[in-house]
Order: structure tokens, then sequence, then C-alpha cells
């Protein structure tokens, strides 16, 4: 049991000094001076950021020309509305003036005026209407 225990000592010691040497090598790693050739990006890297634009751009472009494509559509369908809403309004209103026709009709018959026939020229003087026939 006991020489289990020191193996089991050694390893946990082990890893905890190797844990301790990559902390340290990682800490002096950080502190090196970056070089002028290593602060100028690469080829590969300005390709990856001019792709990266290309892509942004054109999300921008898909989404406003999407926006305006459907806000064109919304604007078309409410004129359709309007139109259709307008030509129901026009459509009623030709048959009451034709009901109005029919109570002037029926007013006339109620009236016992009747369909002037066989009428001499009618000549205007004033704003009176006269006919030819003066009495």
């Amino acid at each position: 049991m006991a020489a289990y225990l020191e193996v089991v000592n050694r390893r946990i010691t082990t890893r905890f000094e190797s844990a301790r040497s990559y902390k340290s090598s990682f800490l002096n790693s950080s502190r090196q001076i970056i070089s002028a050739k290593d602060a100028v990006p690469s080829t590969f890297f300005r390709l990856n950021v001019v792709l990266m634009l290309l892509m942004l751009a054109s999300i921008f472009s898909y989404l406003f020309l999407s926006n305006l494509l459907v806000s064109e559509r919304y604007t078309l369908s409410l004129r359709k509305q309007k139109f259709s809403q307008l030509s129901a309004e026009l459509t009623s209103e030709s048959i009451q003036k034709t009901s109005r026709v029919d109570d002037l009709l029926s007013f006339v018959k109620t009236s016992g005026m009747v369909e002037a026939k066989d009428i001499s020229t009618v000549t205007e003087e004033n704003g009176f209407a006269l006919s030819e026939n003066r009495y």
C-alpha cells in the first residue's frame, strides 16, 4: 500500500512540475518583443479580411434589396385594395343613381305628369323656356 501511495505522489508532483514549467515558459514567451516583420499582416490575412468584407457587403445588400422588394409588393397590394374599394364604391354609386332615376320616374307618374311628344321648338328668353306659339 505504501508503494502505491509513493507512485501516486510521484505522478502528482510530476504533473504539478510540468504545469509549473509550462506556465513559466508561457510567461517568458509573452514578454518577448514582436519584431517589425511579425507586425505586418500576411497576404493570407489580408485575403481573409477582404473576403469577410465582401461577405458583409453582400449580406447587407441582400437585406436592403429584399426589404425594398417586400415594401414594393406591400404598396402594390395596398394600391390594388384601394382600387377595388373605389371600384366597389363607384358601382354602388351607379346603382344609387339608377335608383334615383327610378324614384324620379315614380314621382312623375304619381304627380300626373306626362311625356312631352311632338314638341315644337323651345327657345330661352331671360332664363325662361318659351314656345314659338305664344298665347
